[in-house]
């Protein structure tokens, strides 16, 4: 052995080098990673080769060596030595302390978990009930309701006791005399000839009293048939009778026979004001009655001391009409509320508020001015030149809005952009541009969310409103300030509280114009506090107001603009930790102020909701699990 070691240090060398090898090829296997059934690797041919087992692995820790060698041929087995002892202390050692088995267990643990809580989630089942709400819920849209007809109920009216209601006057049949001009000379003619005459001309059949005698001379030439007949009858002494005109005849008569008309007409209407008024309960549906019932008392007949004849009496419990009038004037007050009391349209109002800088409300091209296009589209919308060509395929209302490039020109909405060169520039398809017009889905929501993620603008509120047909809707955001007043009176001092609003309010007033066109009143009031300044102790409020009327297309986006506010900013620069400094932080960092001009943009979309096909019922009656039924 000394020998070997002083004689031939180079073959111990190698031959240290192949035992090494070999101790790593062995602990391979101790550690259970040796070959299997019909492995033909290069480390198993190695080890068979070498004949080495675990000897040199044993004789490197210190271990003694069995004198047992390798056979050629013998497999030795994973965790087993050649001798046939085995080597389960170390492997045993070496599972212990091998993380990988931690790193398997663990992520095996983990995995359970997993399938359980998936199959747990699995298990639970979906109420098909709610989830048909559900969808109903996210794909349902407003309406407007549609109107009923109505009609007086005879079973309804309530007649005083032992009074029959007269029998209903026919309606009066306003007609106007002809205008057409003629020409007719008659020289000494009998005047019921000359009547006859005109009345041919005219077209007209004409029906004279035999009593009727006198004769006329004409001579017309491009006379009114109005004026004309007018001036004969005047001239004889006669009268016609223009409302009715019984079955389309008109009447001559003499002035004997329309004082008689008169007379009989006058005890006609003092028939009527005897007559018992009948009593009837209408409902009102949709207006406010008070309003209604305002808007009927003209209706109702007056006595000859002007007094009116009946009553209308309001019901706020059932918003109804208590209507106690003759039968000729119910009818009358019926169809008034028939045509009054409908359902209006429905508007909805989505706002965004958007606060910026001077600057980037000028890049966005917040401007107004364009042109009006009557064939865009075939929609006539107001437009600017420049903008991103977009998709023509999508509607310009409901569709979605695909941008092709950042290039300038018309959009595919049917609506332009303003957008200056810098802006189209950095942003692309997607910056924000002035508009006037019709908008595609939520573009222009998602416009101004990619530019308040960029940093460029903030929205201080999304409101969206829905509101009937001329009423008022409004929505603020703000605070109360509290101020405190004293006063000094014989009996002492007192302080007292009060509050002043310090908030942001849209107002708006819409009013549906042909159910195409929107009219619009908006205010936008802008109150902010002042702290820099104050009055024994109480702030500034700071107030802006702007109020427009406009009129707007269905679906068009109005800008509103000019609330602004200049606000001053400190900064502050210097070298890292030491602009910290105390004493010496003024040696290492500068200050500076500066003035900042913020401005309000208020961005407006009403849109008249469509009059509702049919009411929303659970199809097949069905209740929710567990319901009572």
């Amino acid at each position: 052995m000394g020998h070997r070691e002083g004689g031939a240090p180079g073959r111990r060398r190698r031959r240290s080098r192949g035992r090494s090898r070999e101790g790593v090829l062995q602990l391979y296997r101790l550690r259970g990673h040796g070959p299997q059934k019909n492995c033909h690797c290069q480390r198993e041919r190695l080890c068979r080769g070498r004949r080495l087992g675990c000897r040199g692995l044993r004789a490197q820790r210190g271990h003694p060596v069995p004198d047992h060698p390798l056979q050629p041929g013998e497999r030795t087995d994973p965790g087993r030595s050649p001798s046939g002892m085995t080597c389960d202390g170390g492997k045993a050692l070496n599972q212990q302390n091998d993380p990988s088995i931690f790193r398997r267990g663990f992520g095996i643990l983990l995995g359970l978990c997993f399938l359980a809580g998936c199959s747990s989630d699995m298990a639970l089942k979906k109420d098909p009930f709610f989830e048909k709400w559900k969808t109903l819920s996210e794909t349902a849209t407003g309406a407007s309701p549609t109107a009923t007809p109505r009609t007086i109920d005879a079973s309804r009216i309530i007649s005083k006791p032992g009074a029959e209601p007269a029998e209903a006057l026919p309606a009066a049949v306003v007609r106007r005399l002809p205008t057409t001009k003629i020409n007719l000379k008659m020289n000494q003619a009998d005047v019921k000839a000359v009547l006859r005459s005109l009345a041919l001309a005219a077209g007209l059949n004409i029906l004279i009293k035999n009593e009727i005698k006198g004769e006329v001379s004409v001579d017309f030439k491009g006379v009114p048939w109005d004026q004309a007949f007018s001036g004969i009858l005047k001239n004889q002494g006669l009268a016609y009778e223009p409302n009715p005109w019984d079955g389309g005849i008109l009447r001559v008569i003499s002035m004997e026979d329309q004082e008689r008309d008169l007379k009989r007409r006058s005890q006609e209407m003092n028939a009527r004001q005897m007559e018992p008024p009948v009593t009837l309960v209408v409902p009102i549906e949709y207006g406010k009655a008070k309003d209604i019932r305002d808007n009927l008392q003209e209706f109702l007949t007056r006595d000859k001391d002007g007094k009116a004849v009946g009553s209308i009496k309001v019901d706020d419990h059932s918003n109804s009409l208590i209507i106690s009038a003759i039968r000729d004037d119910l009818d009358r007050m019926m169809a008034i509320i028939e045509k009054i009391d409908k359902p209006t349209h429905q508007i909805l109002i989505r706002a965004n508020i958007v606060e910026a800088t001077k600057t980037t409300a000028r890049d966005l091209g917040v401007q107004w001015g364009g042109m009006y296009s009557g064939t865009l589209d075939n929609r006539g919308l107001y437009v600017t030149p420049g903008g991103s060509a977009g998709s023509t395929t999508a509607d310009p209302v409901t569709g979605a809005y695909t941008p092709l490039s950042s290039a300038a020109g018309i959009s595919g909405q049917g609506f332009g952009f303003n957008f200056p060169a810098a802006a189209v520039g950095a942003a692309g398809g997607g910056a924000l541009g002035v508009l006037f017009g019709t908008i595609g889905g939520n573009i222009l929501e998602l416009q101004l969310q990619a530019l308040q993620q960029d940093g460029k603008i903030n929205i201080l509120s999304s409101p969206s409103i829905t509101t009937l047909d001329n009423q008022t809707a409004y929505t603020e955001n703000g605070e109360r300030v509290p101020y405190v007043s004293t006063s000094t009176s014989t009996t002492g001092t007192t302080q007292d509280v009060s509050f002043e609003d310090a908030v942001l309010r849209l107002e708006i007033k819409p009013h549906v114009i042909g159910d195409q066109y929107l009219k619009m009143d908006v205010l936008v009031k802008k109150n902010e506090v002042d702290t820099s300044r104050n009055v024994l102790g109480n702030p500034y409020i700071i107030k802006k107001e702007t109020k427009t009327t406009l009129i707007v297309r269905d679906g068009e986006t109005i800008v509103i603009s000019g609330l602004t506010k200049q606000r001053m900013v400190d900064s502050e620069s210097g070298l890292p930790w030491l602009k910290s400094m105390p004493l010496l932080s003024w040696l290492f960092k500068s200050t500076g102020k500066s003035e900042a001009m913020e401005e309000v943009l208020v961005f407006i979309t009403p849109t008249i909701l469509p009059p509702q096909t049919a009411a929303v019922q659970p199809p097949g009656g069905d209740k929710p699990a567990g319901a009572a039924r």
